[in-house]
């Protein structure tokens, strides 16, 4: 199978996502990856050689919940609004509002999912070397706990996330797929749990923060992946992203 991006730039109110060929994710100029996370407490930040980007996991669970390998994540932001507390942190740095990349409702699509899906998805003609965790990870602390183990090509990321006292959420993330259409447009629309606390609505905002922590900055295309967490998903996922390491998926 081939790598993925989309067909035409795609735009929002705050960011714009062109097309790229084999070069991965990158996000206003940063390459995707756990190296380069410099926050993950409630949200996901990166930096490198000068860049930033802040609220990370939003573009990247819509990219990866659309089945994208390869793009230009660049914030187009000209507004503060500085009741954010990442808006107040950019400023503080001498950044400029691009630098956030999440939409100011809490949302985790923004727009960027309904986007994708009406430019388009298509193949690079590059092949995809598909990838898994190097090995078997166990990591908890005080907001839950989570275990990610290798999967063989094909199997795509099979997650089972228990959110709070809500019934479990069972899905699979395909390598070229993503999710499941319904699926992913319910989770493109969830409110953050930061904004509205522990509801059925924000576990399901939480299970995109899961796929674009893994999927996207983790880099993990196939896994079995549980998670049980009662607050802030990152810590887990992005400590357990690096523990574990990536590495090119056996065949079956």
């Amino acid at each position: 199978m081939y790598r993925q991006t989309v067909k035409n730039i795609v735009k929002t109110d705050i960011l714009e996502v062109r097309p790229a060929r084999g070069t991965g994710i990158t996000l206003n100029n940063i390459p995707v990856s756990p190296a380069h996370v410099v926050h993950n407490l409630f949200r996901v930040d990166m930096a490198a050689n000068g860049y930033r980007a802040y609220i990370c996991e939003h573009p990247l669970a819509s990219l990866k919940m659309c089945g994208v390998h390869d793009a230009e994540v660049v914030g187009i932001r000209k507004e503060w609004d500085f009741a954010r507390p990442e808006d107040r942190s950019a400023y503080s740095l001498g950044l400029k509002p691009n630098a956030v990349l999440g939409p100011p409702t809490g949302r985790i699509s923004g727009g960027l999912v309904e986007a994708i899906e009406k430019v388009g998805i298509k193949r690079s003609g590059i092949v995809k070397e598909e990838t898994t965790v190097a090995k078997k990870v166990e990591f908890s602390n005080p907001h839950g706990k989570i275990i990610i183990e290798p999967a063989p090509v094909g199997t795509g990321l099979q997650i089972y996330l228990k959110f709070g006292q809500f019934d479990p959420i069972e899905t699979v993330l395909g390598v070229y797929s993503g999710l499941e259409p319904k699926l992913r447009r319910k989770v493109a629309g969830a409110i953050t749990p930061f904004l509205k606390g522990l509801t059925e609505e924000t576990a399901y905002h939480t299970l995109g923060d899961l796929i674009g922590d893994i999927a996207g900055t983790g880099g993990v295309d196939n896994g079995y992946v549980k998670v049980e967490v009662w607050g802030s998903i990152h810590t887990l996922t992005i400590t357990a992203c690096k523990k574990a390491g990536v590495t090119r998926a056996r065949e079956h």
